[in-house]
């Protein structure tokens, strides 16, 4: 028998289905195989993007019954355009999958297992490192931390980096805080797909995949459901009122209400972490220049900060202290390792030394560039992170799938299935890319170039920096959050907004629009139409002449300062007509 695939590479290389509609990065497509027709669904015109396949220790996929569908090398050969989710239930299993992904070559995949069995996923991860794992949380809810920030830290302890639940388990809140942590969720659809739209979540596990294409064919251009994560670069800047990589910085972003607040951490001489990013204090600090890893923390401390002299040099220690106020908003710590000495290990070891006290902000993140030891080190050594590989350039995004895969390849291939999350210059990916990353349970949340040419100069690259914003990614890092804080997160329909009319009644539609820190406001709404009849008379009224109920998601349209705009929409609302 010859291998499925001809290097590892090559098992990426899926023309995935990619649906019409105007949902900017639509949640993926799963099915469960139970029957025979669900194998039979890879070879239509329209398969899913995802498929759980249920697999023994002899490497039989097995159907709703136990019987068995074919083997895993059959059914395998049938993913040309779908990623596959191999499900382990068995102790033996994972080891079996071990030796036929390294004879098979097989790396595009996830592997699932019940979260109650986590020593699956564990054993699947040591064994096979290259392949992401999913936490199947469906009849296990007792098992879901009560504190849902503190989810993402045992996903990733077993080595998964995405989480199916059942219906009506989590709420959108629930969803938003777990995702902005690097884990990815898919929801079982409960036969309502627009409901699991609406909470924002990565994939959707359905029965019927073309209900669900049809679906994202209704909604306008530009549509978008996933919440868009802002993070502050560096701690909120603020247009200079706060100084980058400080405390007064950092803890603004959790006052200001940031998804998150990225920070950079350096060792000194004498072993000390501060937050900073550059390698020496030129440019930020009077007096002489001093190399960073070079000079002990007494000798930084005792420096003047060019511009709000009253600052020094903050500890790392220090600032995730004050940053236990603000749990909401988690530090994405960067590790900086020095140029000439490294210390990487001895980074690590203080950063999990100071993360483990109970002084610091709980469920923090991580990232780091390609830098030795590598990102095996960092899960060996903080298992309990959630952690992603940040990198910068100015190489081109993909323009073909094919480009998507290649960049694709490598990300998995640098990070070994380490990393739940990948952090590039925003030049470097796209909404492609995007998708494609999305049916990996690969998070993205992209850095802004907005102050990469010339710093704080919004004026230069403020329509790419909105570009940015619109264009899917789970999370968007950047320098100039202040200009974003007008534009709404979510809508909600408006409290006390009628739902009984009488037929030919008209009515305008008010939604409430939800904002990062300003208090939220009434805005007029269109709709988007699931099932019924709805009309729009000239006055932008909406009515229906005939009795009855109509399903429909209230939508608000907003528009960037360039031109460009994006669309919310609300949850489901079923309309009676009298």
């Amino acid at each position: 028998m010859r291998p499925l695939y001809r290097s590892f590479r090559d098992s990426y290389s899926r023309d995935i289905y990619i649906p019409d509609g105007g949902i900017t990065v639509p949640p993926a497509v799963m099915t469960e195989a139970r029957s025979v027709a669900d194998i039979r669904a890879l070879s239509s015109d329209r398969p899913p993007q995802n498929i759980i396949l249920h697999t023994d220790p002899e490497l039989r996929v097995t159907g709703q019954e136990g019987e068995t569908l074919g083997s895993l090398y059959d059914v395998l050969s049938l993913c040309t355009r779908t990623v596959p989710v191999i499900y382990v239930a068995d102790p033996g299993t994972p080891a079996a999958l071990a030796g036929f992904a390294d004879f098979n070559n097989l790396a595009d995949a996830l592997i699932c297992a019940p979260f109650g069995k986590r020593e699956l996923l564990e054993s699947a991860y040591s064994l096979i490192p290259y392949i992401r794992s999913m936490a199947d949380f469906r009849g296990e809810e007792e098992l879901i931390p009560e504190d849902r920030a503190a989810l993402p830290s045992e996903l990733v302890a077993s080595g998964a980096v995405t989480a199916l639940f059942a219906p009506g388990i989590l709420s959108r809140k629930d969803i938003d805080v777990i995702q902005r942590r690097f884990i990815h969720i898919y929801l079982e659809d409960g036969g309502d797909p627009a409901g699991v739209l609406a909470a924002g979540a990565n994939g959707i596990l359905t029965e019927d995949p073309g209900a669900v294409y049809d679906l994202y064919a209704r909604f306008p251009a530009g549509t978008l459901f996933k919440k868009r994560r802002l993070n502050a670069h560096k701690g909120f800047q603020n247009d200079g009122k706060y100084l980058e990589n400080s405390i007064t910085g950092v803890t603004a972003a959790g006052r200001y209400g940031f998804d998150a607040a990225e920070i950079d951490v350096k060792l000194t001489a004498d072993g000390v972490p501060i937050v900073m990013h550059n390698t020496t204090t030129k440019g930020m600090f009077e007096g002489e220049e001093r190399a960073v890893e070079k000079s002990t923390y007494s000798e930084l401390a005792s420096m003047k900060r060019t511009v709000h002299p009253e600052e020094g040099v903050d500890r790392f220690d220090d600032l995730m202290k004050a940053m236990k106020k603000w749990p909401e908003t988690p530090v994405v710590i960067e590790i900086k390792p020095g140029r000439a000495t490294n210390g990487v290990e001895e980074l690590v070891r203080l950063t999990g030394e100071i993360l483990d006290r109970e002084e610091s902000q709980a469920h923090p993140l991580c990232i780091m560039g390609d830098i030795p030891p590598g990102y095996s080190y960092i899960h060996s050594h903080l298992p309990r992170l959630p952690f992603g590989m940040c990198e910068g350039g100015k190489s081109e995004p993909p323009r073909s799938r094919s480009e998507a895969e290649d960049l694709l390849w490598r990300v998995s291939l640098l990070s070994k299935g380490c990393a739940a999350a990948y952090n590039p210059e925003d030049v470097m990916i796209n909404s492609l890319f995007m998708l494609y990353a999305n049916y990996r349970g690969l998070c993205v949340f992209a850095w802004s170039r907005s102050s990469f040419f010339k710093p704080s100069q919004w004026s230069e690259n403020g329509p790419g920096c909105d570009r940015t914003y619109i264009s899917g990614y789970d999370s968007w890092t950047m320098d100039h959050g202040e200009k974003y804080f007008s534009y709404p997160v979510s809508i909600d329909p408006a409290p006390g907004m009628k739902l009984r009319f009488g037929a030919g009644e008209r009515f305008v539609p008010k939604v409430l629009c939800r904002y990062m820190n300003l208090p939220s406001d009434e805005a007029e709404a269109g709709a988007v139409v699931l099932e019924g009849e709805l009309s729009r008379d000239a006055d932008g009224r909406f009515y229906s002449e005939k009795p009855g109920s109509c399903r429909v998601m209230f939508s608000l349209r907003e528009t960037l300062h360039f031109g460009d705009g994006f669309t919310l929409c609300t949850e489901p609302l079923t309309l009676e007509f009298e």
